[in-house]
């Protein structure tokens, strides 16, 4: 065994290969011991040529993300596996360093989270610091992504991997399942270790993502206080959205006419 401390998994399709040599220069300049797994969906294949860092390519035409991180678990040879998308980064030199430190202070805790912003397209990021609880998981406040989770690799592979059934929320029924099992031990880690690229999202992806959420907190936790809560506040910054969408496109036509 090479023996890896962190296996990072980075899925890459068509329409997110350019933002692939951001995550991969920063990631370069970690201090930790770690391998990099590219699951590849592209059609046309990704040159990797010269890394700095052992690296391993999985050819898998799909545009299906949670496909891609499966495919990544059977060889993640690492303690802990974290997944990075093209245009998600390390933040510090030291980042996973500090978490390989947190991991070992709590005697290799089965699930790792870290604070994170929120980006929004027409507001200042949101950081966000507070541990991950079930009460945060009934709200949905979750991580847009699931860069600042590390998962033990065998406690992951023991859990079923991800649902492919979802397209946009796998990783939030994941983590629904790491804290429906009490006798896996958590370590949060108050302190923001990575960001990403800010990519506007599809009308279509939006929708996805509520109704996936919807069907996933109705899974685990049933119709509860929270589930109302995470409905309103949903609804409120849906209107918020389309109001300042449409205030933009008023004053980007009148300033061309």
């Amino acid at each position: 065994m090479p023996g890896y401390y962190f296996s990072v998994v980075i899925p890459v399709a068509d329409g997110s290969v350019h933002l692939l040599p951001l995550t991969l220069d920063l990631l370069a300049q970690q201090k930790s011991k770690f391998e990099v797994i590219i699951v590849d969906g592209t059609h046309r294949g990704i040159s990797l040529k010269g890394m700095a860092f052992p690296v391993q390519r999985i050819p898998l035409p799909s545009s299906h993300l949670f496909t891609l991180m499966n495919a990544a678990l059977p060889i993640a040879q690492g303690k802990y596996v974290q997944f990075l998308l093209p245009g998600e980064f390390y933040m510090s030199t030291q980042s996973l360093s500090w978490i390989e430190e947190c991991a070992r202070g709590y005697a290799e805790p089965d699930l790792i989270t870290s604070g994170y912003f929120v980006r929004h397209r027409f507001e200042a990021p949101t950081p966000m610091l507070d541990p991950l609880t079930i009460e945060c998981l009934k709200r949905a406040e979750v991580a847009p992504t699931l860069e600042p989770y590390w998962f033990k690799t065998e406690t992951l592979q023991l859990m079923g991997k991800f649902s492919t059934k979802y397209d946009q929320k796998a990783g939030l029924d994941v983590l629904c399942r790491f804290f429906a099992a009490p006798q896996l031990k958590k370590a949060h880690l108050r302190r923001i270790v990575t960001d990403y690229e800010y990519r506007r999202p599809r009308t279509s992806t939006v929708a996805k993502e509520f109704s996936e959420t919807a069907a996933i907190s109705f899974k685990h936790y049933g119709i509860h206080f929270h589930f109302f809560v995470w409905m309103g506040r949903s609804y409120l910054r849906l209107v918020r959205w389309c109001a300042k969408m449409l205030k933009r496109c008023f004053w980007q036509r009148h300033a061309i006419s």
